[in-house]
């Protein structure tokens, strides 16, 4: 397959780099050798070449300053690129800020000199960069509020987290929800295209490739009759089936789903696209107030968001979801809608309700050094086997590494290579 680009990419390379999407959350964040050396080997043994939300700050930095973020993200692409080069990693610049982090944040001199502004010594402020009324302030939690893109800070913070992640390595960027918080107030997106042709120009001369791949959580918005972003991304949107629990199927324009919805027209890269190819994800946001019910007409899946959904299936009937999802975009999609498969991501579930992963012979202080970042719990029997649960799903076969591994990397190995 041609994974070649330079400038600008074509629909056969973008198809092809979808058609070997995962997502991966935070992938790059991680600082222990042994732990990222596994979530490396299972990138490169399955033949992802698209590693989908491998960085991002949601809130609260994970590590103490934003300069030390962007060193170790940067640090762990360039492992990866080492390991495949053909690899493109994306990071997210979300539609949230976290005020405090915001705010500690100097804001360099070339973010100034982008927007032909003065430079001044000085922090970004929260105040320049929320909607003006207070809408999406502390929305997510306390002081975890939103930027309004028709404001000119709030640009400058956007370009300022996209290109700094382009700086390090990062070739895709998601967007976030632009249609429904940070463009909110953008009527024709003519703020949003200031600000993506902001960021393009900037790839252009920094990237690795000089191109960033853009998408964001839309159906498509087109500016003059060009698309803002190279591809649209979207949850899965399955529609429960009554009657038989847990059980979920695709159906074109169920609720809000993109199937049927992606729109057609000019894309970045000059090349016509009928539609904007889209990719489905397997997203995760919190759990419903009905878990495990059938509601008709609802984005959760049985009161589940996409992943904690999936989560909670057997390895067999996690297989079966796969093949299924996989090959209904292959036969109703073709060349257009692809399939972003799940390697690592948050699951939001009832207490007792998380999976059981039994170690036979467990490292316990490596359990214990992980138990935080990994949101593990476990407990230990009287044979000395440990039972672990952790909320976020790994899709990884079980290793000394990783043992809290569900074993579903054969299956998006099979998938990659046999279609």
């Amino acid at each position: 397959m041609n994974f070649a680009f330079d400038g600008s990419i074509s629909k056969e390379v973008l198809t092809n780099y979808m058609s070997r999407s995962v997502g991966f959350n935070v992938i790059c964040h991680e600082t222990d050798e042994k732990l990222f050396n596994a979530h490396l080997k299972l990138l490169l043994n399955v033949g992802a070449k698209y590693v989908g939300r491998a960085a991002f700050v949601w809130s609260k930095c994970h590590v103490p300053t934003d300069e030390e973020h962007f060193r170790i993200v940067g640090e762990n692409a360039r492992k990866i690129h080492e390991a495949d080069p053909e690899i493109v990693l994306q990071a997210v610049v979300f539609e949230t800020l976290y005020e405090p982090f915001v705010e500690s944040i100097k804001i360099p001199s070339w973010v100034f000199e982008a927007f032909d502004q003065p430079f001044e010594d000085r922090t970004f402020k929260v105040d320049n960069i929320c909607f003006e009324d207070g809408r999406f302030r502390s929305f997510w939690g306390d002081k975890i509020s939103a930027p309004d893109v028709t404001r000119l800070e709030a640009k400058m913070w956007l370009y300022y987290r996209a290109c700094s992640y382009i700086k390090v390595g990062f070739e895709s960027l998601h967007m976030g929800q632009v249609e429904y918080v940070t463009g909110l107030n953008d009527k024709g997106f003519r703020h949003y295209k200031l600000l993506m042709d902001k960021i393009r120009e900037f790839a252009k001369v920094h990237a690795r490739r000089h191109y960033v791949i853009c998408d964001a959580h839309v159906s498509g918005i087109f500016v003059d009759g060009v698309s803002l972003f190279d591809l649209n991304k979207w949850p899965l949107r399955l529609k429960a089936v009554k009657g038989e629990p847990f059980k979920a199927i695709l159906e074109e324009n169920y609720h809000d789903s993109i199937l049927g919805r992606s729109k057609s027209g000019m894309h970045p890269s000059g090349w016509y696209a009928d539609p904007l190819p889209f990719l489905l994800e397997f997203d995760a946001w919190d759990l419903s107030d009905h878990a495990g019910q059938y509601h008709p007409d609802d984005y959760y899946i049985w009161g589940y968001d996409d992943l904690s959904w999936f989560y909670i299936h057997t390895k067999e009937e996690r297989k079966e979801i796969l093949h299924y999802l996989w090959n209904y975009m292959k036969d109703n999609y073709p060349g257009s809608g692809f399939l972003e498969l799940p390697c690592r991501r948050l699951a939001h579930l009832n207490e007792g309700q998380y999976p059981e992963i039994i170690c036979d012979k467990p490292d316990i202080k490596y359990l214990e050094k992980h138990a935080y970042m990994q949101s593990l719990s476990y407990t230990i029997d009287d044979k000395g086997k440990a039972h672990i649960h952790t909320k976020n799903y790994n899709a990884h076969n079980p290793t000394d590494a990783c043992p809290w591994g569900m074993g579903d990397e054969d299956v998006i190995k099979d998938l990659f290579l046999n279609n």
